[in-house]
């Protein structure tokens, strides 16, 4: 790729080094095209498509083409034995037994798929784009059309080549004509056959006016199998050297390089196309059963990047660049009501906290709104940071000057919005200056502003999740009496960060938390305009009671945290869950998982290699203690240690207080009343004492708390870090976490389905 590179035309943008092929080919197609609108100059341009370009590339051309490049001869000799070599067979069934054909010699085309067929390609091709450059007088451009400028105040252009996207410009109609006849023969001489009904012209500023009173055809796109009707070719009056290649009038368009084009892109056609394609491609992620993580990596890599790619092509747009970003929250509004169709959401959970980073407890869903604001700085540093595109620049410049719109002008929009005008500019020539550091990459410029442009949508968001304050409760200090009231924001919300859980659980723990759950007593349902089933809901709710006959009210707190109902089964299954997490980490610390791998049916004691493990266990000692029946205790015999492990899922706002508890239960007194306060505990018989004194060993009290929706107070890494437990402390936190979401998912499942 060295050697042959700098041997590639020019007007090859595929496979350079630097180059952003597709980004660099629309800057300078549309900056022809602009110029030409602007200066009223005489522009024809043709696009060409080759019929099944790839497959049809002869053997014999490629061979006398790479022995043109001067290449090494044992390269030569090499490539010409794989060439010679190139076999396939079929395969079918007869009577249900698979049969096959002889071996068959490939004699024409390249292997799609082969790392080396694009270069091979892109220099069996070069001959065309040689021969274009040699015959045909470019269209040129000049900043000053009426006076002698110099060499970089003009642009002088004849064709574009993108792979095998091939486009050509031509000054008047028989350089154009003169074009598509030459390109037919050297394309024939390697094996190659234009394709007249994907193929298109478009004239601008032509003397003869039959160009503009055309029949209008079809749309055309040069990447699909979709041909012509002979009722929608060129009228019988055109002349009749173009053949059956379609005529573009005011309205049609062609499909290069993924965007519509008349003259300039069809920005509307554009978007519509384009919004179709990802709202399509949304709601098939977010239909399928793939867990919350996946979704929103697949919205984020494979729907954002059409509306990305999309607005990154519109150099020279039609229109005010805030359409676009209307248009841009528009497509936004309608990937949330998806979301609420494929029960990733409820229609009122809070809109912001999709958004947020998943380390602050939100999604992390990209916007479009905010994509093609990225897209538009990626392009305008691609731009100014390359010398071959100067005059593009200066053009661009100047348009912004006139109160036109141009990529310079939309770039100066996306400044404003961010308040980055006197932050970020060009400096120099093709330099960026952001924040006085001066870049010379497009991309590392481009970084460096999309973080600032980052930076102020994350507080937006965040900001307006932490102004609803029912939704955004959970990380909220409002009602917290003390420091140790808050939360560890990181580890809380460590399970959304792996978000391994289906989307409709997450679904349901958010709205747990933001109070969106549809109970007696929700906020949510109140304050929604009620579709029947809610009405009922609310007519048959008795001063919002719960539903199972507690005398508190309906609400999601009381759902997942209080309800007597479930007390005795479902909150005991989801406690034991979160504990099992634990004991199978210690299982495997002391290489005891082999032996003892029963799940659920957990055995009450293990006895291996001095090390005895209590699952659930009342211990005996010599003392009358009521609370001797810890969830976990572990005796290191060699060590002289015993570890107390208490596991509790607690509503949030009470995470410290029932660390507290546990900690107070077997390490202050054993002998006090379940249901006592934590300020009302004074010093008594207690399990550790009686353990450290019956036994000689040192004694820890370690509560682990976890929340309903996998809050962590910032004590629960530490406790947990007592244990010197082989995995990561990350790993035990996302599994304790996801156990108690699971559990608390299928309460809230049972409880609102009676």
């Amino acid at each position: 790729m060295k050697e042959v590179e700098p041997k590639l035309p020019g007007e090859q943008l595929a496979l350079k080094k630097g180059i952003w092929g597709c980004t660099h080919a629309h800057i300078l197609d549309q900056t022809i095209v602009r110029h030409a609108k602007k200066s009223k100059k005489e522009l024809h341009m043709l696009w060409v498509d080759m019929t099944k370009a790839y497959d049809s590339i002869s053997h014999q051309a490629l061979l006398w083409c790479l022995r043109q490049w001067q290449l090494s001869p044992s390269i030569v000799n090499l490539l010409e034995k794989l060439i010679k070599c190139q076999k396939v067979r079929y395969f079918g069934k007869v009577a249900n037994q698979q049969v096959s054909s002889k071996p068959l010699s490939v004699r024409n085309g390249l292997m799609q798929g082969d790392s080396l067929s694009p270069l091979l390609f892109v220099m069996v091709i070069a001959p065309v784009s040689y021969w274009i450059r040699n015959n045909i007088h470019p269209y040129e451009a000049r900043t000053a059309p009426n006076t002698q400028s110099m060499r970089n105040d003009r642009l002088r252009l004849s064709h574009i080549f993108y792979m095998d996207d091939l486009k050509v410009y031509a000054n008047c109609w028989e350089q154009l004509l003169k074009a598509k006849q030459g390109i037919e023969k050297v394309a024939a001489e390697l094996g190659l056959a234009m394709n007249a009904a994907k193929c298109a012209i478009k004239s601008m500023n032509h003397l003869n006016r039959w160009m503009e009173t055309a029949e209008e055809p079809h749309n055309v796109e040069s990447s699909t199998d979709q041909s012509l009707r002979d009722e929608h070719r060129s009228p019988m009056h055109l002349p009749q050297e173009i053949g059956q290649i379609p005529v573009l009038g005011a309205t049609g368009h062609y499909k290069y390089l993924g965007i519509e084009q008349n003259a300039l892109a069809d920005v509307h056609d554009l978007w519509q196309r384009t919004e179709t394609a990802a709202l399509e491609t949304a709601r098939e992620i977010l239909a399928s059963k793939l867990t919350i993580g996946e979704k929103i990596i697949g919205i984020n890599t494979r729907v954002m990047p059409k509306i990305r790619y999309a607005t990154s092509c519109i150099i020279f747009g039609k229109g005010k660049y805030l359409s676009m970003k209307k248009r841009a929250r528009e497509f936004d509004l309608k990937m949330r009501q998806i979301m609420v169709e494929t029960r990733l959401r409820f229609q009122y959970s809070c809109v912001a906290r999709l958004y947020v980073r998943k380390e602050l407890g939100g999604f992390g869903i990209k916007t479009a709104e905010e994509e093609v604001e990225h897209a538009t700085t990626y392009a305008w540093c691609y731009l100014v940071t390359s010398p071959e595109l100067s005059f593009s620049y200066r053009f661009a410049e100047s348009l912004t000057k006139s109160d036109k719109r141009s990529l310079d002008s939309d770039f100066r929009s996306v400044l404003q919005a961010n308040d980055l005008e006197s932050r970020v500019g060009p400096t120099g020539e093709a330099h960026i200056s952001v924040d006085g550091t001066e870049y010379r990459q497009a991309r590392v410029a481009a970084r460096a502003i999309t973080r600032l442009i980052r930076n102020r949508w994350e507080k937006l968001y965040e900001s307006e999740w932490r102004s609803k304050i029912t939704a955004s409760r959970v990380i909220t200090p409002l009602n917290r009496t003390n420091a140790d009231d808050e939360i560890a924001i990181r580890d809380s919300f460590l399970w959304l960060t792996t978000g391994t859980i289906v989307a409709r659980t997450a679904r349901n723990i958010v709205a747990t938390q933001e109070a969106a759950l549809l109970t007696r007593a929700s906020p949510a349902l109140s304050q929604s305009q009620q579709t029947v089933r809610e009405q009922c809901i609310r007519e048959l709710s008795l001063a919002k009671a719960c539903r199972f006959g507690c005398e508190r009210d309906e609400t999601a707190e009381h759902v997942v945290a209080e309800c007597d109902h479930w007390r005795s089964n479902l909150m005991i299954e989801r406690h034991d869950a979160v504990a099992r997490v634990v004991l199978k980490a210690l299982k495997r610390k002391y290489s005891l998982e082999k032996k003892y791998q029963d799940d659920n049916n957990d055995i009450d004691v293990i006895d291996e290699n001095n090390i005895v493990i209590y699952w659930n266990m009342p211990i005996i000692t010599r003392d009358n203690i009521r609370h001797n029946k810890p969830d976990l205790v572990v005796w290191q015999k060699h060590r002289r240690k015993i570890w107390i492990i208490e596991f509790a899922v607690s509503w949030y706002v009470r995470i410290a207080e029932v660390e507290k508890i546990k900690l107070y239960k077997y390490g202050v007194n054993g002998t006090l009343p379940q249901d006592v306060h934590s300020e009302q505990y004074f010093q008594g018989l207690n399990l550790k004492d009686a353990l450290r004194k019956e036994r000689n060993c040192e004694v820890q009290v370690i509560p682990l708390v976890i929340g309903t929706c996998g809050e962590c107070s910032p004590k629960l890494r530490k406790n947990i870090d007592l244990l010197e437990l082989k995995e990561d402390t990350d790993q035990i936190i996302t599994r304790m976490a996801k156990m108690a979401i699971l559990g608390t998912d299928k309460i809230i499942r049972c409880h609102l389905s009676t």
